[in-house]
């Protein structure tokens, strides 16, 4: 039994250091940004109960190379289901997850069906 011991104690401690810790993902306030090589967007957001709103800029590699946009949707937490509407009259919605506190990923659609994928990261 004794020599069972400690086999049993490294493999709770291997255990435990295994076990992934989370972090609940908290509220969407905060300035997020999504890059890629041909566009990025950034987005200030305020939460206020279950209501998102904000704005943002946006950089593409077509014309109009940059603009505003503004921001209205919900969250339910991980869903985040925002309308992000373009200075230039494109109106598309994103439906993201939040992972954690700094990090959201989901699909933009646009009028027509276009879709974009977008992860967002907490600055």
């Amino acid at each position: 039994m004794s020599r069972l011991l400690p086999v049993v104690f490294l493999a709770l401690l291997f255990l435990t250091a295994c076990t992934e810790q989370t972090t609940p993902p908290g509220n969407l306030t905060g300035l997020w940004t999504a890059s890629a090589v041909e566009s990025s967007v950034v987005l200030t957001l305020v939460e206020s109960g279950a209501a998102v709103s904000g704005s943002g800029t946006y950089w593409r590699f077509v014309n109009p190379p940059t603009g505003t946009l503004t921001v209205g949707g919900t969250y339910d937490s991980p869903t985040a289901t925002l309308t992000f509407r373009y200075d230039d009259g494109r109106v598309s919605q994103y439906t993201g997850a939040v992972r954690d506190p700094d990090h959201m990923a989901g699909i933009e659609t646009f009028e027509g069906g276009g879709t974009d994928s977008l992860a967002f990261v907490r600055q």
